[in-house]
């Protein structure tokens, strides 16, 4: 029980970052309320629940990972966060920015930008590992693991729609919040690119 609680912690340490969902999911508490911001955050989940099959299928058959696929994706995932980010930045009103903007369409954002971040399945493959009992069974140990890491990922999102809630709805606010809301998000995604081209051996000729 002492390695769950470890595990547990360690998850909600990593959830608690201020990543690109977090900042979506505050957002969209100003703008639409926390009630509609607790639904439209679990489209983050599927995309999780994807990395982490993949995280669990590398680990079962202890395989690597192309880490330039990784990068690729992360790339894509980079300038999408970029849309995203600069949509919202330039945003000139909430009201006109609801009235066109579907339920659907803020499900689908949450996923896509879950999914536009490959590298948390390299984050699974560094935490799971030192918490799997190899004489035991593998999958019960992984879904456990997994469903703790889902826990821990609901508690911060639904933290940071709290924190929202208890801020001023005020027209003005919101536009300020948009405006930092945005540019974050496009920081992030540069951050993203920076770590890829700079930090990595991605689209290395050597």
């Amino acid at each position: 029980m002492d390695l769950l609680l470890i595990f547990f912690m360690n998850c909600i340490v990593l959830s608690s970052l201020p990543g690109p969902n977090n900042i979506l999911c505050f957002n969209y508490t100003l703008r639409k309320g926390a009630l509609y911001s607790m639904i439209v955050c679990l489209g983050r989940f599927p995309s999780y629940l994807i990395l982490m099959c993949i995280s669990g299928f590398l680990l079962f058959f202890a395989i690597g990972i192309d880490g330039n696929i990784l990068n690729s994706a992360q790339v894509i995932g980079s300038f999408y966060i970029i849309y995203l980010g600069t949509k919202i930045l330039l945003t000139v009103t909430p009201e006109n920015e609801l009235k066109h903007t579907s339920n659907k369409s803020y499900f689908l954002q949450e996923f896509w930008v879950a999914l536009s971040n490959p590298k948390a399945i390299l984050v699974f493959l560094a935490i799971f590992p030192n918490f799997i009992d190899q004489t035991n069974n593998f999958f019960l140990q992984f879904l456990l693991l997994g469903s703790l890491a889902m826990l821990a990922e609901l508690l911060m999102a639904y933290s940071y729609i709290l924190l929202a809630s208890l801020l001023p709805k005020r027209s003005v606010f919101i536009q300020s919040i948009n405006k930092v809301s945005g540019a974050a998000l496009v920081v992030i995604a540069c951050l993203m690119l920076f770590k890829t081209f700079v930090k990595s051996d991605f689209m290395s000729f050597s």
